[in-house]
């Protein structure tokens, strides 16, 4: 990533908070200032802290500085939605579907947001047709897409239970108050 993009990019995808600015790394919402005398910065992420990212500073002889965040499976920020696989490549490490369904398959889900061929879900998605077709029926088997036939293709889309848990829904009990008032 640091090669790719450099600074900015790194520190974009590690976590939210963190900015690469002005020649220095910056943790939003704390105005602490840390000179690193050039002896670098070590990046830990770690699979078991989900807090805000934490500074630990060494003593610069034996033990270096570090940074420690939470890991993010695929970048907390990429995707830019302008292209096949942004769907799959935007899922953030704090994204509880991709965390229960897996992170192609919560794609797959969320793409669904409208009716899909299997070749269209494939391409949003950016994965091959039989793939698509894979995860489609998991998805289906699940209860939450339904397929349908259109002559010799298919459309898949989200039922009632799989827009609940896309969150497209509205809780029934406010439709049934918005429906009294």
């Amino acid at each position: 990533m640091l090669a790719a993009g450099g600074h900015h990019a790194l520190f974009d995808t590690l976590h939210p908070q963190l900015r690469w600015r002005h020649d220095g790394l910056e943790r939003q919402g704390h105005d602490r200032e840390y000179h690193l005398g050039g002896s670098g910065l070590l990046l830990i992420p770690s699979a078991f802290w989900s807090g805000s990212p934490v500074f630990a500073l060494g003593d610069g002889v034996r033990l270096g500085h570090a940074l420690l965040y939470a890991a993010q499976p695929n970048g907390q920020h990429a995707g830019t939605g302008d292209g096949p696989g942004d769907v799959l490549a935007g899922l953030a490490g704090n994204d509880h579907l991709a965390a229960l369904l897996g992170p192609t398959r919560a794609a797959v889900l969320r793409a669904l947001c409208e009716p899909r061929g299997t070749a269209d879900l494939a391409g949003t998605v950016g994965i091959s047709p039989a793939s698509a077709s894979e995860h489609a029926k998991v998805l289906r088997e699940a209860y939450l897409i339904e397929t349908r036939r259109e002559g010799r293709s298919v459309r898949h889309s989200l039922t009632p239970l799989g827009r609940t848990i896309l969150g497209q829904l509205r809780p029934a009990a406010r439709e049934l108050g918005d429906r009294a008032g």
